[in-house]
């Protein structure tokens, strides 16, 4: 009750709650970045902050240290982008919370932040982070080269079995009737 036997108004009530801390934190609720993505595909990275009583000044992502998208909504031009090597925005897909990245490659691999900073005059800034690693599929199946219809009991089999080029290398298993066999390094063991 104040002096007047009247309860607190609520912008005292927020005034207080905020300087204990408990209202107006920012914080970063998630942060979603696909851990592995298809070349050639898109990820959509996001990041889910609350601003307590606090505006948004600015939201902006980076890979590694290098900033390639910022989005200020104070700006006449909201959405900004900024070159860095293998990080292609889809501008219009991307927002104050989300950033979307087309025709992912190799190099678009690395360490992903997001950084959101309130407005002023004190500019609380968090930051978020997450590991994307592009992979390379094959572009066809494995190709075997060597192979009978059919083999004597005891018979001594060589086949070799090619993958086409794949990041990271494909892992080969050799299956007969279903079970797993052992590999040797060479053909005298």
């Amino acid at each position: 009750m104040n002096a007047f036997g009247s309860p607190p108004s609520l912008s005292v009530t927020a005034i207080l709650l905020c300087t204990i801390g408990l209202a107006c934190t920012l914080r970063i609720d998630d942060v979603s970045i696909p851990e592995y993505k298809v070349r050639g595909s898109s990820a959509r990275l996001t990041c889910n902050y609350s601003l307590g009583d606090f505006t948004l000044y600015s939201l902006k992502w980076y890979k590694g240290d290098k900033q390639f998208y910022q989005y200020i909504p104070g700006n006449k031009k909201t959405k900004n982008t900024f070159v860095v090597p293998g990080v292609n925005v889809d501008v219009d897909s991307s927002s104050a919370v989300t950033v979307v990245l087309q025709d992912v490659e190799l190099e678009t691999s690395g360490k992903y932040k997001c950084e959101v900073i309130t407005e002023g005059p004190l500019f609380h800034t968090k930051i978020g982070e997450g590991n994307m690693t592009v992979i390379d599929l094959p572009d066809s199946t494995p190709v075997l080269e060597g192979v009978k219809t059919s083999y004597q009991l005891g018979e001594r089999v060589r086949v070799n079995c090619t993958s086409p080029y794949s990041k990271p290398a494909a892992t080969l298993e050799w299956h007969v009737n279903d079970e797993l066999v052992p590999i040797f390094k060479n053909a005298h063991q």
